[in-house]
């Protein structure tokens, strides 16, 4: 993980993960503020529709098919309760 803002190393956890398995990437993570759990999320959204947006016009149908799926998992909002939480 990088020194940066630490919602630059969490994208994968909206978009890739579904919800079930989130509070276990958390729990690998430490503690992470809500603040940057919700930079993610919008960094997650934003990565998302920009590669379904290159999927269809490159016609790429796979590539357009997963960024869709990946900004449908990164809009369900659900976060288990873990030791992750502030």
């Amino acid at each position: 993980m990088g020194r940066a803002d630490p919602a630059v190393d969490l994208p994968p956890l909206w978009s890739v993960l579904p919800p079930a398995s989130r509070g276990d990437f958390l729990d690998a993570n430490g503690v992470v503020s809500e603040a940057a759990l919700l930079r993610a999320r919008v960094l997650a959204v934003f990565l998302a529709a920009t590669l379904a947006l290159y999927g269809d016009a490159q016609g790429l149908p796979g590539r357009k098919r997963e960024s869709l799926a990946g900004l449908d998992r990164a809009l369900t909002d659900e976060l288990p309760t873990a030791s992750w939480w502030p």
